[in-house]
């Protein structure tokens, strides 16, 4: 008999579990234990603020060419984990699939439960392992890398594809340049979950931002052997934190914490997206959220768009020589 095996949190570069000592179990698709995955908690949430804010500085303060190689060396992993991941997100699209066939009605699901958004309607032809959403497994892996590796190419060009020279009427340089917002804390919601993982959850680092990654029940599997990808990458420990729990439960309380500089969440049920809105109200974060149609634009558009929302967008002024 084999034990299951527990996934941890990662936070700070560690593996703890989480402080209220909470797991959520995790079925295949026929119903059988797979493993259990720690459930965080707000204190979780809130170490792993704190750990991002101290590796923040640092990574910002790094060389656009330096956080390329390390993005760089993230796809590497990836692609050397490529079987791993392929088989976790062929048991995950298994569990889609079942909970389809099982769901019985297309309405809105109670997001205090799971967290999980309406199901969709299953197109003919789609086999256990694939989603209706039309990406499979090995599609998915190789998106991923891709992606990651797209990345790596904007760390050192970022600044330059969105700063300017602005003409100004006087004896002045004008120049805009753009700088990271600080700490993100990113809520994957779709689909694809390793796609949306690299898309909201990787994608502010190319600034010099830190990220808190919540990843949902749905998913869980792929939180340790992502965050053990983080782990052995030369990815400062800090700078990616990876918690696994209820969107519901973790993401109010990321965006009244005012430590948090933004959030960027994929296409989250109205009544959460609304909880999020109203916890910035008084401290005044920014907030990115994915339209439900550009959610299923390319990961690279997509990306694109949280490239732009996680920097701040800074304006010097400063005598010209005549």
């Amino acid at each position: 008999m084999q034990a299951p095996k527990t996934h941890k949190l990662f936070i700070d570069g560690k593996f703890p579990r989480s402080e209220s000592g909470r797991v959520m179990p995790s079925r295949t698709a026929r119903g059988e234990p797979l493993a259990l995955v720690s459930q965080a908690s707000r204190k979780d949430l809130r170490d792993a603020v704190e750990a991002a804010r101290r590796a923040q500085a640092g990574w910002a303060g790094a060389s656009g060419y330096l956080r390329g190689q390390i993005m760089y060396r993230v796809a590497e992993m990836l692609d050397a984990r490529r079987a791993e991941l392929q088989g976790v997100l062929t048991e995950l699209g298994a569990n889609e699939e079942a909970g389809k066939r099982t769901a019985g009605s297309p309405k809105r699901a109670n997001i205090g439960k799971l967290g999980r958004g309406a199901p969709s309607r299953t197109k003919r032809g789609t086999s256990a392992g694939s989603s209706a959403a039309g990406w499979s497994p090995r599609a998915s892996v190789d998106e991923a890398i891709d992606l990651v590796i797209h990345l790596a190419g904007w760390c050192d060009k970022h600044v330059q594809v969105l700063g300017s020279v602005n003409p100004v009427a006087g004896p002045y340089w004008n120049v805009t340049t753009p700088e990271a917002m600080g700490v993100c804390v990113a809520a994957p919601w779709g689909r694809n979950p390793l796609v949306d993982v690299v898309v909201l959850g990787l994608t502010p680092l190319i600034a010099g931002n830190a990220a808190v990654v919540l990843v949902r029940p749905e998913s869980a599997l792929l939180a340790t052997p992502l965050a053990e990808v983080l782990a052995t990458s030369d990815v400062p420990s800090g700078v990616v934190n990876v918690l696994t729990g209820m969107h519901a439960e973790l993401l109010p309380v990321a965006a009244a914490h005012r430590d948090v500089d933004l959030v960027v969440a994929g296409a989250i049920p109205a009544e959460l997206e609304m909880m999020v809105r109203s916890g910035v109200a008084e401290n005044v974060k920014r907030v990115h959220v994915e339209d439900p149609l550009v959610s299923r634009a390319s990961p690279v558009s997509r990306a694109t768009a949280v490239i732009r929302a996680s920097v701040e967008m800074k304006t010097v002024w400063h005598p010209a020589l005549a």
